[in-house]
Formats: C-alpha cells, structure tokens, sequence
C-alpha cells in the first residue's frame, strides 16, 4: 500500500500553494472571449451546455463548468475529417508557468480527441487525451482537465493551441477555457478545507460531484465471494484496469483506470487524464460478480502536516517487552495514524499474537504475513507505529478510560491498524481494507476518529455490514465542521447501521488536569454541559456527545499532549464500551452482542432538551450511570441493595445472592475514590452489611461494589 501517500511524498515538501490568475480572458461561449478563435464545421456553440440534438443524448446533463449556461459542442462524422477550435497565436514571456484547463463531457464511439501545438500554424506536437476511453463510454459531466504548456508556450513567438476532433464520437461539449500562471485546485466542500490541504501537502486530487476528493484514476474494487480469478481477469480487461494493491484475504482490490501519465512533474495535478474513472466505476457496478465499487475518496483524522520519519517493518527488538496475547482478551481496533506502542501507558495493552516475524508466517490465517501486533495500511508492512501522533492521543484516551472504569477480571488488547499517513490523510481503500481486515481478525470494537463527505461508498458500507455479522461495534467521529450533517452526511458518522454509535464533542471547562495521574484521559463529569463549538451535529446522524475540548492523552516518545476534536470524544465512548461490553460478559453464560452494549450506553445517556438538534434527545454520555445500567443488565443473582438512599450516614447493603466482596468503594461523579472498605461476606440472601459512611459534602455519588467475577454500582445520594 505504498501505491498511494510514499509514491507522492518524495516531492510533496518543496511545494507550495499559489494564486491562480487568468493570463488571458478565459473562454466561456458566454460573451465575446471566443471571437478572435477559429471554428471548424460540425463546431457550434450550445446555448444550454447539452447536445441534446445530437444522436442518442437521451437526456443527459449539460456540462458542469463555472460559468454555466452557454459551452462548445463539436460533432464527429467519421474518417479523417477534423473538427477543431484553434486558439488565435499566444506570446507568453519567458520565464512564465502555463497552464491550460478546461471543462469537458466526452462520449467514445470511434472517434480522437487531442490537443495540437501548433507553431506559426504547423503542427509541434500533439497531446492525446480520452485515448483510453472505451468505446460507448463517457467522462463525467463535470470533468476537468489540466496541462502544464509552459515548455511549449512561454518565451515562445506565434504558438497556437487547437482542440482537434476525428473519427466517430458521440459528443465533445468544451468550456470555461483558460490559461493560467499556477495549477487550478478544484474546491472541496464543506469550506474546502480538504482540498486546500491535500493541495498544500502535494496530494493529487479530482472531486466528485458532492465536492469531496478523490484519487484520480482509482477505483476501490469488492468482487463477490464466488468470483473466479478468470472472472475477475476478464472484468479488469474489459475496463482497461491494473491491480495496484488487494486486501482482506484478496476480496478487496485497488484498481487503477487510465492514470500512467496523468500527473505533472510536481505530482500535484491530474494533468491530462479523465474522470472517465467515474463512468468505468458505473459499468463496473453493473457486473454481476461485483459487490461494490467506488471512487477511491480521501479521508481524513485531525489534519496536521508532519515531517516523515522511516516506518520499516518489525524486528525482535521491536516486540521487546510487550506482552502475550490472551484469548480471552476484548479486543479494540484503532483505524488510525498508529499508536507508540512502546509508551508506558500503551505497552500493556498492545499484545504479541500468534504470527512471528520469520518469512511467510502467518500462524493465525488472517492473509496478513507477520503481523503479530496489528497492521500498517500506508507502508504495507507489520509496524503499526505512529508518525503523526493523532493514534496515540486516541489510544490513550480508551486507555484512560479503561484505567479509571473497566473491571480489573477483564483483559483488554489494542490492535493499531494504521490507515492514515503522517499527514492524517488516508483513502477509502485504506480504510475500508481495515473495516474487513477487523472481521477477519475477530475484533470486539473499532474506533474510527476520522471521516469524508461525498458518495456514501458501498465498499465501506459492506465492510460495516461484515462488521455487524461479526458482531463489531464501531464508534465513529462526528466531525469537526460545525455543520448539520442532516445537510450534509458525513461517513462512516451518518451511515444507518445499527452497530455503529456515531460522537459529538462536549466542551469542558477545566476538567482535565494536566499533570498527569490516574485522571488523564478520563473525563471530569461534572465539567462539561454544552456542546463544543466546533463538533458537527445532528438529532440523527449523531447519537451521543462526549467531552471533546482540552483531552490530555499520550502522544509518541512517551510524552503527553492536550487536543480538541470529535476525534477526541470518540474513543472515551469507545472505552466505556469495552467497559461495558467487559462487565455485561462477567455473567459467563452467554455471547455479548454489539446491540447490548450500544443500548447500555445510549441508555443511560442524559438527554438533555437544550441539544436536541446536536445529537439524538441530546444525549451526553454519563459514564457511571452507563456502568450502572451495565451491572443492572447482568443476571439478577448479581445484584444488591442498597438503603436508606438518600443516606445521612449508615448505609445497609443487602445482597440478593450468596457473595464475597473484595471492595467496597464510594466515588464522585469523577470517578475520584473517596471512601473504601473491604473483605465484606454475605452468608447467604438476604444477608445485610452496614457501611458508616465518612464526612462528607452532600451531593451525589456512586456505591461500586467489586467482587472476583462482579462489579455493582449504585448511584447514592448524601445530605
């Protein structure tokens, strides 16, 4: 999977953002830019942008330019004849970039397109373009394209550009065509805030017709379980593609359509190639050996630009000291930049399977050779290690979380697989290899801190839906926007699935020390209230909000860092959940499904009437009050009673099953211990035990009551 970020990134640091400025009017078929250039017959100006007069249209859209309205149409006729519009003669000075760009909507039958130079009116060279166009295929209605002419144009007396048209085609419409002194960046929505960033870091990029990014030339390919490799051989010729990269055990292909040649020396722009890539997607769609197909779309965690550091695979050293993985452990994939498995405060849950690092081991069967602690998507190699540190920060977050509320008769691994590269960006491909990849190797929780707009995409839709067979829980970011995502969905946030919790952010006021202690990465409850200013929001995209401002969390080299996002308050629900999901399988007795633990915490969330339109009924997570309703879903021989309740001072605990209590413990809304007693036995049911409760303040705590194969929790008031 280098195939995408370390194929880019070589050049990505010597770029730099540049205003685009016209070098002369551009052309839109609108007004009178176009009259000192030269038509051909079959050339025309449509006044709609459509070729709707014009063989087999049937009704499709007119072309997607800025300008609107008016564009070019050329019509081919067969044979030699060419159809053309010539640009008149073009003197740029020396020294000046050139680029052309323009909006096309190109339908194949037989025919050539291409771009001439021409010099005093001979012909220099030509530029082919939809070359590799099949036959009865189009580009997308809004496709653009880019050329870097500065070799050809600048410093250069009497050159002219002449789009040529032959053979037998359907349709070519033109317009908004423009010279200009730097590479054009479409624009991403919401705020282009993507864009400007893949821009900046050197990332090429197209946009679909949502606005969001994606890799140009790259489809993101699920055949169907029974498809034959010559199946597949045959689908992939038919559509011009090459495998660029498989995942999940060969069910999940990268495919490259038309994208040899398509990026400029800088790698930044899609220079001459065609977002045909979107019409061969709708044909391969329609194949019956084909379960899912998209555009290969950008995502994204926090987006933070960092210098590379080498990556390289695992040694024994780097395994050195971390422990052996149980199989009785709850384990939480983390899709994100990685984790510094070697911090003190993640080490013990970062756990050594079965696979070792000789050649072509892969003991436990999971088509991934050598990866005993997880996997790296960006590098394609086993060393999951953190180069940005976002994984980290979220790693600590459901470390600290577990730390403060997950019962100690539980083990818990993490399993890093690193999807994002150290600039925070990744792929679908990436993310959705990951999805699967987490069925495969029997995943109890995912964390997704991360997120796109756009197309839905039916390959990670899938991949969720696996998931849920397998009985995952995904717990997914919001977003850091500030927008209704009723407007506009993000994923996998917005998707209707009913094994994901999708996480607002809370604001905090102060609740998180930072000075370390048994409080990092816990959350201070009785500091926050409101939403955070930045978190995305809707009463059904967004289930539950949870703190998301000043979360102090481990960062790599073992150090620690504050940072705000949806990223944030994400894995703090993702912990409770292995909290919960720890505490209701304490019974023994039965399987724990994902909609247990969702309901448990949904549950006994507080709804909150002043946000409702920021998450559903706005609920807050509240977690011991979701550890409570965990205990109460246990089966009833685990639970006691506590009285009176308020309580001035006694306390009476009646068990409803014969038990030993290895402590009894009362704690703030914080989670803080401020009282302990234990050893305390109850003979039989219906047994008592008084508690003389310590001075003081009234307010309202919570009785937890630990045994070897339970965990109770009462909330009690003082006065």
């Amino acid at each position: 999977m280098k195939h995408l970020l370390t194929a880019l990134l070589f050049f990505a640091l010597s770029l730099t953002m540049a205003a685009q400025t016209p070098l002369r009017p551009v052309v839109t078929f609108d007004g009178t830019e176009q009259n000192n250039w030269t038509f051909s017959a079959r050339t025309a100006i449509s006044m709609n942008g459509k070729a709707d007069g014009t063989p087999n249209w049937a009704g499709r859209p007119a072309i997607a330019s800025a300008s609107g309205n008016q564009a070019l149409l050329m019509e081919g006729q067969g044979g030699e004849e060419l159809t053309f519009l010539t640009s008149p003669f073009l003197n740029f000075p020396a020294g000046q970039n050139v680029f052309l760009h323009f909006h096309q909507y190109y339908r194949n039958f037989r025919g050539v397109t291409r771009i001439d130079i021409l010099n005093d009116g001979q012909l220099l060279r030509t530029i082919p373009i939809n070359d590799l166009l099949a036959e009865g295929v189009e580009t997308a209605h809004f496709d653009t394209l880019q050329f870097d002419l500065t070799t050809d144009l600048a410093g250069q007396a009497n050159r002219q550009v002449r789009f040529t048209y032959t053979g037998q085609s359907y349709f070519w419409l033109l317009d908004d065509i423009g010279f200009y002194d730097a590479p054009h960046f479409p624009e991403t929505s919401p705020a282009d805030t993507m864009g400007n960033y893949l821009a900046a870091q050197g990332y090429p990029y197209k946009v679909d017709s949502a606005g969001w990014a994606y890799v140009p030339n790259e489809l993101v390919v699920q055949f169907s379980a029974d498809a034959t490799e010559p199946e597949k051989e045959d689908i992939r010729e038919e559509f011009g593609a090459f495998v660029k990269d498989s995942c999940a055990c060969n069910q999940i292909e990268l495919w490259v359509i038309d994208g040899s040649r398509f990026l400029s020396q800088g790698g930044r722009v899609d220079i001459g190639g065609s977002t045909n890539i979107q019409s061969n997607g709708l044909g391969v769609k329609k194949k019956t050996k084909i379960d899912g197909v998209d555009l290969n779309y950008y995502n994204g965690t926090i987006l933070e630009p960092m210098i590379p550091i080498p990556n390289d695979s695992l040694t024994t050293d780097s395994l050195r000291g971390l422990p052996a993985s149980k199989d009785d452990a709850l384990r939480i994939a983390i899709l994100d930049t990685g984790i510094d498995y070697k911090h003190s405060d993640l080490s013990q849950y970062v756990a050594v399977r079965q696979d070792g690092l000789s050649p072509d081991d892969d003991a436990d069967g999971n088509c991934l050779e050598n990866d005993p602690i997880g996997w790296n998507f960006i590098d394609d190699n086993n060393n999951p290690f953190d180069d940005n540190s976002h994984g980290t920060h979220v790693a600590g977050i459901i470390a600290g979380t577990l730390e403060r509320y997950a019962s100690n008769d539980c083990n818990f691994e993490f399993v890093p697989y690193k999807t994002h590269d150290y600039n925070g960006v990744s792929t679908l491909y990436s993310v959705a290899c990951a999805t699967f990849q987490a069925s495969i190797d029997e995943i109890d929780i995912i964390n997704d801190s991360w997120g796109f707009f756009g197309d839905s995409s039916t390959v990670l839709r899938n991949a969720i839906d696996t998931a849920e067979v397998n009985n995952i829980l995904i717990v997914s970011a919001a977003g850091n926007d500030s927008i209704n995502l009723g407007n506009q969905a993000q994923y996998p946030a917005c998707y209707s699935a009913p094994n994901l919790i999708t996480v607002g952010a809370l604001r905090t006021d102060g609740g998180f020390p930072g000075n370390g202690g048994p409080l990092r990465g816990g959350a201070r409850l009785e500091f926050y209230s409101e939403p955070a200013l930045f978190t995305n929001f809707d009463d059904n995209c967004v289930d539950i909000m949870a703190p998301g401002t000043d979360i102090e969390s481990t960062v790599p080299g073992g150090g620690y860092a504050e940072k705000d996002g949806t990223s944030m308050a994400t894995p703090m629900v993702a912990g409770v959940a292995a909290a919960v999901l720890c505490q209701l399988s304490l019974s023994g007795e039965r399987t724990i499904g994902y909609a247990e633990v969702r309901d448990t915490i949904l549950d006994a969330a507080e709804p909150n009437t002043f946000y409702e339109d920021f998450s559903t009924n706005g609920r807050q997570l509240r977690i011991p009050d979701t550890l409570s309703v965990a205990i109460t879903n246990l089966a009833p021989e685990a639970g006691f009673r506590a009285f009176p309740n308020p309580s001035a001072g006694e306390l009476v605990i009646e068990s409803l099953a014969s038990r030993k209590a290895e402590a009894v413990s009362l704690l703030t809304l914080d989670g803080r211990e401020v009282f302990r007693s234990g050893n305390l036995n109850w003979i039989s049911a219906g047994d008592q035990q008084t508690l003389t409760l310590p001075e003081l303040p009234a307010g309202i705590y919570f009785l937890r009551i630990l045994g070897k194969d339970y965990q109770w929790t009462q909330k009690i008031i003082r006065y």
